[in-house]
């Protein structure tokens, strides 16, 4: 009996040994397997937690979510292939990559906490994340895991929002585009139609190229549906570059051809069919992009063109992370968390309120109307309180008056900070002169931050004034430094503990003063007669 059972169970080495080795060593692996995994999902968790901030305010990148679960198909379908793993021997190299990634995350989330506009800390921990998932796969499965899964893993690049000087030269560009085709279009059919910066003036009126018709989100749509399309049929690089262009020409030319339409609309039916219209339009271009790349991807779609999937690995387990190095990894990111939300948290009581001031709106003037801002830009700006007024003074110049408002929250800063003049000014036509200069205007005990700069609309020179005012400072700081962008301010702010202030702008666009000069001493004047100090017990401070 005995001899029979060690015949049957074979020397070491047989093959029967190895199975059971193999067995023993894959069930010995799942708790690593795990944990594995499980850090690596807390990184992504991490990220989207930061990026969802912008996905859900900014409608040009409300697609991020989608692109995070096309990562994660892509990742599945990667796996389903992945070739034999050849585990690289552990090194000092790699173990110090890994930890100074992880290390780096901490100064990261304390700048992107107080300063969740910056669009860099974004990149910056978008780029850790997919350092260490690389790393890890170079571990795991070495550098030919690396080069299987490098694709779905660099796919969620595409959710995290553009730089935004990269971002506002691409929509304007885009914006200047389809405007100027649209202009011709209306033209060849014998409507009389031209251009004012991204304005088309047709007889019914003015109609504005707003950044959500700009191109950007079906652009972005279209790039994510080219690259995913490519990816899902594992062509080969060229092809996938032929249908990415293919895509961006598409998404441009369905982008003309809506705006077209929607012009076409407007001159037809007048702005409440426009209205109507808007939404559905961009959903059926963006269908038509989709479809356009799916059939487009299909033409192409050649056995000879398409990677021949690898066989799953058999008998070779990955080199998963030890459970207590992916447990520590965790646990040093939840530490991460605990120490950026102590770190503000601890420096709240060192905050002093701002005195809260608003516009006295001349409203008994013979020169001042107030301009009423319309649905589509509150749900834009999605401020709390907003409101613009037109002011001719008697000394022949004329104010365009906005004051915003926005409740202290996570959203606050990124939403007052995002609609500068020098972003959104040029979609109306206008054309910023010189740089921008930073100057602070005394009214009463208040001192208002403004950053001044000049611009041009069909050769008249307007001054714009722009004020941004936090609801708490610093001890010992001065407003001026609440209304500065710099890197050094961002900094500040984290050292200063200053997070999810309340925000209030104030912008100023002066026509009539010839000069620099005249313009500030312009503005000077006429703030004393427009701010007034608002009581704490007072509501809201716009009305």
């Amino acid at each position: 009996m005995t001899s029979a059972l060690r015949r049957q169970s074979g020397p070491p080495g047989s093959c029967m040994t190895r199975v059971a080795s193999i067995r023993a060593g894959s069930f010995l692996g799942k708790p690593h397997r795990g944990v594995t995994w499980a850090a690596g999902m807390f990184l992504v968790a991490a990220l989207t937690s930061r990026l969802q901030i912008e996905w859900s305010i900014n409608p040009q990148y409300s697609y991020g979510w989608g692109a995070m679960a096309i990562a994660a198909y892509l990742l599945w379908k990667r796996w389903e292939s992945r070739p034999t793993p050849a585990p690289l021997p552990s090194s000092r190299t790699k173990a110090a990559a890994a930890t100074f990634l992880v290390a780096c995350l901490l100064p990261v989330s304390l700048l992107e906490e107080a300063n969740p506009d910056w669009r860099l800390m974004s990149w910056a921990h978008a780029g850790i994340v997919v350092g260490i998932w690389l790393l890890s796969l170079l571990h795991m499965g070495g550098i030919g895991w690396v080069n299987h899964f490098r694709f779905p893993i660099l796919f969620i690049l595409i959710a995290v929002p553009w730089p935004t000087q990269l971002e506002e030269r691409f929509v304007q560009g885009l914006m200047g585009l389809v405007s100027q085709v649209t202009v011709e279009s209306v033209n060849w059919f014998g409507v009389p139609a031209f251009r004012r910066g991204n304005v088309i003036e047709v007889p019914t009126g003015p109609i504005g190229v707003s950044e959500a018709c700009s191109g950007l989100r079906s652009f972005q749509g279209t790039l994510m549906a080219a690259l995913f399309f490519g990816e899902l049929n594992r062509f080969k690089w060229g092809r996938r570059v032929g249908l990415v262009v293919f895509g961006v020409c598409l998404a441009i030319g369905l982008n003309i051809l809506r705006t077209s339409s929607l012009v076409w609309i407007y001159i037809k039916h007048g702005s409440a069919a426009l209205d109507r219209w808007h939404d559905h339009a961009g959903l059926v271009v963006l269908g038509l992009a989709f479809f356009g790349i799916g059939a487009a991807a299909m033409l192409l779609r050649e056995p000879a063109t398409i990677l021949s999937p690898q066989p799953a690995p058999q008998g070779i387990a990955p080199a998963y992370l030890r459970t207590g190095t992916g447990i520590g990894v965790i646990a040093l990111l939840l530490i991460f968390q605990g120490i950026v939300e102590l770190w503000f948290r601890s420096g709240e009581h060192t905050l002093q309120l701002q005195p809260l001031w608003t516009v006295q709106w001349p409203q008994t003037g013979p020169g001042f109307r107030f301009n009423e801002l319309d649905e589509a830009t509150l749900a834009m700006l999605r401020c709390n309180e907003g409101r613009s007024g037109v002011w001719k003074r008697p000394n022949g110049s004329e104010w365009t008056i906005f004051l915003l408002r926005w409740e202290p929250g996570r959203t606050a800063a990124q939403l007052a900070r995002t609609h500068r003049p020098e972003v959104c000014l040029p979609a109306s036509g206008l054309v910023q002169k010189g740089a921008i200069q930073f100057t602070n205007l005394s009214v009463g005990p208040l001192s208002l931050p403004f950053s001044t700069s000049l611009f041009d609309y069909q050769g008249h020179s307007l001054y714009v004034f722009f004020c941004v005012w936090e609801s708490q400072i610093a001890k010992g700081e001065t407003p001026s430094e609440t209304g500065d962008f710099s890197r050094k301010a961002r900094v500040k702010a984290v050292m200063d503990r200053r997070r999810h202030q309340g925000q209030q702008i104030l912008e100023l666009v002066i026509e009539g003063p010839k000069t620099q000069e005249q313009a500030l001493s312009e503005a000077q004047h006429g703030l004393l007669e427009l701010i007034r100090l608002v009581e704490p017990t007072e509501n809201p401070p716009l009305r």
